[in-house]
């Protein structure tokens, strides 16, 4: 056996061990990704609802006070039941913090918000660290609130801000 035919054979080995192993790894990338799609692919579905908003704020200082305005402007219809109007820091003109008390949503859009509806937050939709409805002599100030609309999964897994306002005089979170 000569030298050069020694080498020669010995190339053509390399190329098949590579294409080998070539083969290999592209197999095991692919299962792993398999695997991975199957066992986290059904948290990838379920995903918020689409929806796009627009605000107007109306920062009256007479009569009922400020009010914000949200209209649902294009997107999926948004089910009730499985969003939540959350709303921070709202008071009255004179700083006594108010709540919201839950219900201005489905009171004013049933059991979905679709297109073209619009919810208004105004005072009464708030109530005052007794429960009792702010009066109309309290004027309510959304100045430094901040309004979120939260889907939650069925299973409260996971939740996402599908909407989210900020008053004009709010600071940090």
């Amino acid at each position: 056996m000569s030298r050069g035919m020694w080498f020669g054979r010995e190339r053509g080995v390399s190329e098949v061990v590579g294409v080998v192993l070539l083969i290999g790894v592209t197999a095991l990338l692919v299962g792993g990704v398999g695997v991975y799609l199957f066992q986290y692919g059904g948290a990838l579905e379920e995903s918020g609802p689409s929806f796009s908003a627009s605000t107007t704020y109306n920062d009256s200082a007479i009569g009922d006070g400020q009010t914000l305005r949200i209209v649902h402007e294009s997107g999926e219809p948004v089910p009730t039941g499985e969003v939540s109007l959350r709303i921070q820091d709202a008071t009255t003109e004179r700083g006594t913090p108010v709540e919201y008390d839950g219900s201005a949503l489905e009171r004013q859009v049933g059991s979905a918000f679709t297109s073209s509806e619009t919810v208004v937050l105004d005072r009464t939709a708030f109530t005052t660290g007794s429960g009792t409805p702010v009066t109309g002599s309290q004027h309510l100030d959304l100045g430094e609130a901040a309004v979120r609309i939260v889907w939650t999964t069925e299973n409260d897994e996971r939740s996402e801000i599908v909407y989210e306002w900020t008053g004009p005089d709010r600071t940090g979170g």
